[in-house]
Parts: C-alpha cells; sequence; structure tokens
C-alpha cells in the first residue's frame, strides 16, 4: 500500500512538468460553492487527467480577492492557498494562452463521457475513475484520499496562518495531546436555502456533546480543538462544559457570521451568495480571508487532531477524514492499514461532486 501510495504521488507530481507530453489540456471552471466544495469539486478532474493523460488547465479564482490578501502575492489560482495545486492545476504557460473556445470545457467533458461520470449511488465506479487496477484494489476513499493529501499542502501564506493557531494554542505540547477535533457549522448552514439538498439540519454544540463524552472515554484525549464559525458555540463550550479544554482559531472575527444567525431559511443566505453577489452584506467578507481560515482549521483538524466529530454532509469533515487517514499512514510509516477515530453525527462518508450520491442517516439523499 505505501509504495502504490508513492507511486500515485510521483504521478500527481509529474502532472505538471512536460506539459506539452499530455495528448490534451482541458479547462475547469471554478464552481459557484463555499469553500470546502471548491476543493472538492477539484478531485474528478484530476482523476480523470490522470487516467487519459490530459492536462489540468484552471481560471483565475475568485477566492484571492480580497483586502488581507499579502501585496507580494502574484498567484491568481487555488495554488495562492495550496502549494499542492502549483503542481496539479497544470501548465502556467499553456494557461495565458488557453480560452474556453480552444480548449475542452470540463463541464462539457463530464456531460459527454457517460462511462467516467456514470451516476452510480452510492459511489462511483472505481476502475472507471483511477489510473489503473492497482489503485482501484484499495477503493474510492483510499484514491480520494491520497489526492486530497497531495493538494492539501499550504502555501506559504496559508503554512503561516496553520503555525499561528498551532503556537497560540500551544497544539503539540504534551498537556494538550491528544486532541479532539470538533467541527461545528451554524452560519449559513441554518439559513441556506438549499440545507435540504445538502443534507443539512441546524444543530448546536448539545447534539455533538454525547459523541464527544464517548470518544474521550474511549481514547482518553486531552484536549478539543473546536472548529466552527459561530461565537456563540465557544462561549457555550467554555461555560457549559469547563471539565474539557478547548482550543480554537482566535484569528477569526465570528461576529459577522451572526448574520446568519439571525437570519431564516426564507432569507435564503448562504457565505458564497454573500461572498460573490450580496451587495450589501459582501464588504463584511473577505474571500481571500475566508478560504485561508477554512483551510487552516481543515489542515489542523487533519493533520494536529487525533479524531474527530463532525458531519460528512460537510465537505470540511469529509477532507478531513481524507487527509487524516494519509497523515495517521505516514505516522505509523504505512504499516499499519487503519483510520483516525471518526464520528459523523448525520452520514456515512462519501464522494462525489453535485450527484445525489450521499445517504444520511434519517434516509435522505443529498448531494455529496
Amino acid at each position: 500500500m505505501a509504495k502504490d501510495a508513492a507511486r500515485l504521488t510521483r504521478l500527481l507530481d509529474n502532472m505538471s512538468s512536460d506539459c506539452k507530453s499530455s495528448s490534451q489540456s482541458f479547462f475547469a471552471e471554478e464552481p459557484e460553492c463555499g469553500a470546502g466544495c471548491t476543493i472538492n469539486y477539484m478531485v474528478k478532474p484530476i482523476f480523470y487527467a490522470l487516467k487519459h493523460d490530459r492536462r489540468l488547465v484552471t481560471p483565475d479564482s475568485r477566492w484571492k480577492k480580497g483586502k488581507s490578501r499579502p501585496l507580494n502575492s502574484n498567484c491568481s489560482d487555488i495554488s495562492c492557498f495550496l502549494r499542492g495545486y502549483a503542481n496539479v492545476n497544470m501548465c502556467s504557460g499553456a494557461r495565458k494562452g488557453s480560452s474556453k473556445t480552444r480548449e475542452d470545457l470540463w463541464r462539457k467533458i463530464s456531460q459527454d463521457d457517460v462511462t467516467f461520470f456514470e451516476e452510480l449511488s452510492p459511489v462511483p465506479n472505481i476502475e472507471n475513475l483511477v489510473i489503473d487496477k492497482d489503485f482501484a484494489k484499495y477503493g474510492l476513499f483510499w484514491n480520494v484520499a491520497q489526492i486530497l493529501d497531495f493538494v492539501m499542502q499550504p502555501s506559504e501564506n496559508t503554512a503561516r496562518a496553520i503555525n499561528a493557531i498551532v503556537k497560540s494554542n500551544d497544539l503539540l505540547s504534551p498537556k494538550n495531546q491528544p486532541v479532539l477535533g470538533v467541527h461545528l457549522r451554524l452560519g449559513d448552514s441554518c439559513s441556506d436555502p438549499e440545507r435540504d439538498k445538502k443534507g443539512r439540519i441546524c444543530q448546536g454544540l448539545e447534539a455533538f456533546i454525547p459523541h464527544i463524552k464517548r470518544m474521550i472515554r474511549t481514547f482518553g484525549y486531552k484536549s478539543i480543538y473546536l472548529a466552527t464559525d459561530s461565537s456563540t458555540a465557544i462561549g457555550n463550550a467554555t461555560r457549559d462544559y469547563p471539565q474539557y479544554k478547548w482550543l480554537y482559531n482566535k484569528r477569526i472575527n465570528r461576529n459577522k457570521y451572526k448574520v446568519f444567525e439571525q437570519a431564516s431559511i426564507k432569507d435564503e443566505l448562504s457565505i458564497e451568495g454573500i461572498l460573490f453577489g450580496h451587495p450589501k452584506l459582501r464588504k463584511q467578507f473577505d474571500p481571500y480571508d475566508e478560504m485561508i481560515n477554512f483551510l487552516a482549521d481543515t489542515i489542523i483538524l487533519g493533520r494536529y487532531t487525533h479524531g474527530l466529530v463532525g458531519k460528512y454532509t460537510s465537505n470540511m469533515d469529509r477532507i478531513v477524514s481524507a487527509i487524516g487517514s494519509v497523515h495517521f499512514g505516514r505516522q505509523n510509516n504505512g504499516k499499519r492499514n487503519c483510520l483516525q477515530p471518526a464520528i459523523s453525527i448525520d452520514s456515512p462518508w462519501c464522494f462525489d461532486f453535485m450527484v445525489n450520491s450521499g445517504i444520511s442517516y434519517r434516509n435522505q439523499s443529498f448531494y455529496c
């Protein structure tokens, strides 16, 4: 398994080494969705590029815009945030001369290639996705995890944010280790008009506590890293459950997310709707900062904690378990075929993009 993981990493690393050697490039439009959705969206195009020896060209990213973006940052796509995409996003020279009219559109490929993109429920056909049977034998989760772990290499600016959070929380100290990761998203998960399609239910910290207690009782965690957009959740955690040591990202100004707490489903508010379309509320949010904070929490949960309580209807939590499994395997020299402990309180893990292939514990299908 470790040898095949290393081989897949080399294939990913070599994807942009010689742009002229590939048969054809194709253009992947950035989706109009949130940060986690944007990251997960790129996995299928990468599978396709590997399998068919093609090169992936990505457009300028909307997330790069914002007052918090460093002045010396000259990147234009998702590699502003993730160093892995500097390789996978391919062919910077080709990108400059590319246009949607001269290259295949990813959207059209996904419509035309019915073998590769057949909508199988609950999971895609793994042999249609991966480059060969050596990888197929490990299953969908392993293959998705290897790709996500490769692309989720933080850029310099993202790494700086992660290191600051790790240091301020003393996350690596023996007095805090092992750390349990908890992801609690309130915000637009309570006001998003498409939350039913995404299988989400608006639940507070109290819904997570029984599972947190079980994990601590079983594995002896000394502290909890709480990734959340809610200042109310942090206040409730420290006030109502003082027996636990709570750690969190202190660089986030969570007051701005109260606009979601004050909204209802009728208001149809979502984070991507505000960031890229809402004229009145947009000034309170910074796309660059939103992506940095999302990635910092995601990578900390995946690589600095030792277990997860969350929801697999969340793109973040599915990414966390994927990159966490690879990180855990490396810590054990790849000899142990096991995963970090995780409890999803609403659905099993799933993978796809905008395919109604997820099934929640309430037997509700959702777009995974």
